[in-house]
């Protein structure tokens, strides 16, 4: 059983600022290129999820809690789980979003747009 001062020892040369400053160099480059794909993605995704809502006639003011659908979705694409528990982690997230508001119709659409079957 680990004491409570190796615990503290191995957690002060886990922060140690070398450390942490060598891994943040060794992984700047490959992080910066998931980033410029991430956000080059994400910006689609804004635009795409505009249009939607403009064809449902959405205010901009009301934009927010849709796009904030929209990321999770993407996120939820980027976790690597199987396309059936994504379906239903989706469909969950729906039964979410719709219970803060948004439209069931415009959910619906988003839905489809990355590839999820509709709510019935």
């Amino acid at each position: 059983m680990v004491s409570a001062s190796e615990r503290i020892q191995k957690y002060k040369a886990k922060y140690d600022p070398t450390v942490v400053g060598s891994r943040f160099a060794a992984l700047k480059e490959l992080a910066g290129t998931k980033v410029e794909v991430a956000q080059s993605e994400l910006t689609q995704i804004k635009n795409d999820i505009r249009v939607i809502l403009n064809d449902h006639g959405i205010s901009t003011l009301f934009t927010v809690p849709y796009l904030s659908f929209a990321n999770r979705l993407y996120g939820l694409q980027r976790t690597g789980v199987t396309p059936e528990v994504s379906q239903n982690e989706a469909q969950a997230l729906a039964q979410v979003w719709i219970a803060r508001g948004c439209m069931p119709e415009v959910i619906n659409d988003i839905l489809v747009y990355f590839g999820y079957s509709p709510l019935p």
